[in-house]
């Protein structure tokens, strides 16, 4: 993506240099929108001022030295995430809960059962991927769980490969 442009990175902007970004940042407090007080209604009060956190005690005020690095990271194809999620209507593969939203929709995680990133390389493809409920997304991230390809629930859409949950269940941190 050019430089200073809002792409599919979560939101970063992503500058050339240090003074880029300074520059970017001197002008949206320049021509960011103002707020103007309001006056409360009779009948409400304000609420009581929060305290300011004090200073910590170890507080070092000298310059900070910096220095430039470069972070690589992975890039995954969320639309297969989305498919596979969408293929089981947010419902965890191993319990089956769903989170419901108050707008309507519905939440849930997507899992990759071999992971992509560290020592793992596992492959970002559809067998790999499970749709789970956070509680289930974190057990498996630290392989706290096995997972028992006869218990999960399958869509006929979505195979689930089974050298992936043999990948998992070898990891496995469980009593043995």
């Amino acid at each position: 993506k050019p430089i200073g442009e809002i792409g599919g990175n979560g939101g970063w902007i992503l500058f050339s240099t240090r003074e880029s970004a300074e520059s970017y940042a001197v002008d949206y407090a320049r021509t960011r929108p103002k707020f103007k007080a309001v006056a409360l209604h009779r009948g409400c009060k304000a609420p009581a001022p929060i305290p300011l956190t004090p200073e910590s005690s170890d507080l070092d005020l000298s310059p900070v030295e910096s220095e430039l690095t470069h972070v690589y990271r992975l890039l995954r194809d969320t639309t297969l995430a989305r498919w596979v999620k969408l293929k089981h209507d947010n419902c965890c593969q191993i319990c089956g809960y769903r989170i419901q939203l108050r707008n309507g929709q519905s939440y849930s995680e997507a899992h990759h059962i071999q992971p992509l990133g560290g020592l793992h390389h596992g492959p970002d493809i559809v067998q790999n991927i499970l749709c789970v409920c956070p509680t289930h997304h974190a057990e498996l991230d630290y392989f706290a769980i096995k997972l028992d390809a006869s218990k999960l629930r399958i869509n006929p859409d979505h195979p689930v490969g089974q050298r992936f949950i043999t990948y998992h269940n070898e990891r496995y941190q469980g009593a043995q």
